[in-house]
C-alpha cells in the first residue's frame, strides 16, 4: 500500500486519508504474471503539485462516480486495468462484496 499512497502522490498530488485494498490479481493469465494490486482511496486532498517524473503529460480531471461511470460506457476508459479497477471500486462502494478469486496451480 505504500507504493500506491507514493504514486497517488507523485501523479495526482493528492493524499488520501482512507485505503482499502481490493485485491491482488494477474494481468496476463496467460503467463501467470504481470501482478497488480488494487486500491480504493477516499477522504483524498491535494497537498502538493504532480511530481511524476514521467516524460509524458498528465492531465487530472475530476468527476464524480455517474461521470466517472458515464465515461467508461462511452469508451473512454482504453485500459482494461483502469476500467476493471473502476468497477471493483464502484462495486465496493455499494457494498458488493469484492472478493479475488483463488488461483489454480
Amino acid at each position: 500500500m505504500i507504493a500506491a499512497q507514493r504514486e497517488l502522490l507523485e501523479e495526482t498530488g493528492y493524499q488520501a486519508r482512507n485505503w482499502r485494498s481490493l485485491g491482488r490479481y494477474t494481468m496476463n493469465s496467460n503467463y501467470g504474471c504481470g501482478c497488480c494490486n488494487i486500491y480504493m482511496a477516499s477522504d483524498a486532498i491535494r497537498i502538493a503539485e504532480p511530481d511524476s517524473g514521467d516524460l509524458e503529460e498528465a492531465e487530472i480531471v475530476l468527476m464524480t462516480p455517474e461521470e466517472l461511470l458515464q465515461a467508461l460506457g462511452r469508451g473512454e476508459v482504453s485500459v482494461i486495468g483502469h476500467a476493471a479497477a473502476i468497477a471493483m471500486v464502484m462495486a465496493a462502494k455499494h457494498g458488493y462484496p469484492v472478493t479475488v478469486a483463488k488461483r489454480s496451480s
